[in-house]
């Protein structure tokens, strides 16, 4: 085999590829039996090998196009009696699309890590398949609303091991140049069910009305389901385990599998021993301190939202005004392309070993494609806007290659990332099926514009990624050209008494810094319902306040890490009681146009606290508080209850805050300050939602009085 695996003037992209300069710890990693062979042979039968493992892997694209086909066949439903039948109302058919993504996220990280610990991806997927068909059978016999809604649950529930777990599955065969590829062909299984999907679903609905007895919606889940479960038990003899205990395996393959997976990682570089076990538990930990995973979902969040429009597409085509059917036949079209694109784009990232460049172009085309769809409501411009918007599907293929790319070992830590990314990025599913009510309908311009400001976020975060990978690139170019060697590690000049007695490390100190939050968002809500109940602030909050004050002290006598961090995590939980307290005691006693005043002053002891600098931001956040008291005038028990949650779950603003701040982006911190105007950018278009949606209830209310004919005006939101 060629010593020079890794092309050694490849420039260092968006991905966080790490080359190999040298040669001699390659040949260390090869076998002996290797050794002998020339170059020709390794070639021959590594093709040999890749051909005969994609044949088998390719079962992975039918699973995938079922998947999809029985999580969104209730929108094909939707269009022939699903709700009238079901007896559903207002946000109900919403709330049955959304309710899947709920168990669907909670399985996905326990679920990748139970099929680690198992090693038996041949037997845990077809399993997990047979019973989601069995469900989705189950859907077409449900007669309400809770029944429907119990059925997409578990759904959800038991789909969420296929898809992280065949990334991972995928991960552990191939390198990381082949992931991008296989990745893509893996996704196109979902573009080919929103188009065949429809298809199908047009042919079921149009022939299966009334046979016997039943309604063409329940005959779509029947037929789907049942086909769900042939194809599952046909999988279970075809799909592999790992590399280490896959049966068919040669010898010789089952050496080649395991020694390219050990090349790919680069022992030299990465400075690691790929001999060291990692336990579930372990890889669990690993991730969950890595911020880049939190990154990612975070992105993924957005680009999903931004993507919610492929739940409504059969909706989306029926506003052309064209019959069931024909709106059904005109989906395919821009998934096939979708799917098309997706591979050509995968490849060529691939080769070029670039990711953030291909997101980026893919999101620009999308947002052009949302804002036709705005701006006019011509058949051509809008069917035209459907195959820009179907394409951000190339972008979000080549967005999951980066995220498995950049978690390259221990396995235990990858199936980790990639389930809670893939699960935490759900989020944006369950958003995104509230924002296209009929009611917006037919230009869905709203919708449209939530879209836009997604795409943007997201592609404004993965360029934050991207140059952040591109330096640690450089850095570790910079190392090995100087040292011969990797040696991780960061330093930081901030409090340099505080980290250097505490002997803090690496991302240690932005842990101490957010972890006070999580303490922080945990109390709020129960904090003020005990509050409203206990009915004595007077006595509550400054109990909290001598508490809080203790646990300060005890901060000057910590002596390592752990005890910092346990201190600031009980310093968090106590002080949560104190502001949304506030809140609430002053919109007790004062009328809604006194509160603003009320709240800026209590705010200024945050401005006092922080610096005058901040007299800018401390006063708009004063108003932006006062605002969210007033919106909620009554009950007492609901503001509590309010305040305290909005409060509270804005704090994660603060938890993430904590590591945007890395002294490696110092002095200039361009990249920190970028992340805060994009941030500040959807702030003001979300409050700007939020005013357009109160405006609009205060003219339904001064309507609804002049009908009456009262003399009076009633009560109305401030906007």
């Amino acid at each position: 085999m060629s010593s020079n695996l890794y092309d050694p003037e490849a420039k260092a992209g968006s991905v966080h590829e790490i080359e190999i300069k040298g040669t001699n710890d390659v040949n260390n990693v090869l076998s002996d039996s290797e050794d002998r062979k020339g170059h020709s042979d390794r070639t021959s039968l590594e093709k040999k090998f890749l051909r005969k493992l994609d044949i088998r892997m390719s079962v992975l694209v039918l699973i995938y196009i079922l998947n999809y086909i029985d999580r969104t066949n209730t929108s094909s439903a939707r269009l022939q009696g699903f709700e009238q039948d079901l007896h559903l109302q207002g946000q109900q058919f919403s709330t049955i699309m959304s309710i899947l993504f709920v168990g669907y996220i909670i399985m996905q990280v326990p679920s990748n890590m139970f099929l680690n610990w198992m090693g038996r991806p041949s037997i845990y997927l077809p399993a997990c398949m047979s019973i989601w068909g069995v469900i989705s059978i189950l859907t077409g016999v449900t007669e309400n609303f809770v029944g429907a809604l119990l059925t997409r649950f578990f759904i959800g529930f038991v789909e969420a091991a296929f898809f992280p777990g065949a990334l991972f599955l995928i991960s552990r065969w191939y390198k990381r140049d082949e992931v991008g590829l296989r990745t893509s062909i893996l996704y196109c299984g979902s573009l080919i069910s929103n188009g065949f999907g429809a298809l199908i679903a047009s042919g079921i609905l149009a022939d299966m009305q009334g046979k016997l007895g039943h309604a063409a919606w329940r005959w779509l889940f029947y037929i789907e389901g049942s086909i769900t479960i042939f194809v599952a038990i046909c999988a279970m003899f075809i799909l592999p385990d790992f590399p280490e205990n896959t049966r068919w395996l040669t010898p010789e393959e089952r050496q080649l599998a395991i020694t390219r997976l050990q090349e790919d990682v680069a022992k030299s570089s990465l400075d690691i021993d790929l001999n060291v076990y990692v336990s579930p538990l372990q890889g669990l930990w690993m991730g969950l301190t890595d911020w880049r995973m939190w990154w990612f979902a975070a992105a993924a969040v957005f680009q999903l939202l931004a993507q919610s429009f492929y739940i409504f597409f059969p909706t989306l085509s029926a506003t052309m005004g064209y019959g069931t059917t024909i709106s059904l036949l005109l989906c395919a079209p821009p998934w096939v392309f979708s799917a098309l694109l997706a591979f050509v784009v995968s490849r060529y990232s691939d080769k070029t070993k670039q990711r953030f460049i291909f997101i980026a172009v893919s999101e620009v085309f999308g947002i052009v494609g949302f804002i036709i769809s705005i701006c006019t409501m011509h058949i051509a411009a809008r069917y035209i806007s459907l195959f820009l918007m179907a394409q951000t599907y190339a972008g979000l293929i080549v967005f999951y290659a980066w995220m498995s790319n950049t978690f390259p070992w221990p396995p235990a830590k990858r199936a980790v990332c990639l389930g809670f990314m893939n699960g935490f990025s759900q989020i944006g599913n369950i958003s995104g099926s509230y924002i296209w009510p009929s009611t917006w309908g037919p230009t869905y311009r709203y919708s449209y514009a939530i879209c836009i400001v997604a795409a943007v976020v997201f592609a404004v975060m993965c360029y934050v990624m991207s140059a952040h990978l591109i330096s640690l690139n450089k850095k570790i170019e910079k190392e090995e050209e100087d040292n011969g060697v990797l040696t991780p590690g960061f330093s930081s000049a901030r409090l340099q008494g505080f980290q250097q007695d505490l002997h803090l490390q690496g991302q240690q100190y932005p842990t101490v810094l957010s972890v006070l939050y999580v303490g922080y968002i945990i109390m709020q809500v129960p904090s003020n319902m005990f509050l409203n109940w206990l009915g004595r602030p007077s006595i509550y909050i400054p109990s909290c306040v001598v508490i809080w004050g203790t646990i300060s002290i005890l901060i000057g006598v910590t002596e390592n890490y752990i005890g910092v961090l346990l201190a600031r995590f009980f310093l968090g939980t106590v002080e949560s009681a104190f502001f949304p307290g506030a809140l609430f005691i002053i919109s007790c006693w004062y009328k809604r146009d006194e509160i603003g005043l009320r709240t800026s002053i209590l705010d200024c002891g945050s401005l006092i606290s922080n610096g005058f600098g901040a007299l800018a931001a401390s006063g708009i956040l004063s108003v932006f508080y006062t605002w969210m008291s007033n919106t909620f005038p009554w009950s007492p028990a609901k503001r509590a209850v309010c305040l305290a949650f909005m409060n509270s779950i804005s704090q994660l603003g603060n938890v993430c805050g904590s590591y945007v701040w890395p002294s490696t982006w110092g002095p200039s911190y361009r990249y920190s300050y970028a992340i805060c105007i994009a941030s500040t950018v959807l702030f003001i278009i979300m409050c700007w939602v939020m005013s357009m949606h109160l405006a609009t209830l205060n003219k339904k209310m001064a309507k609804e009085e002049e009908e009456r004919g009262a003399l009076t005006p009633g009560f109305r939101y401030l906007v």
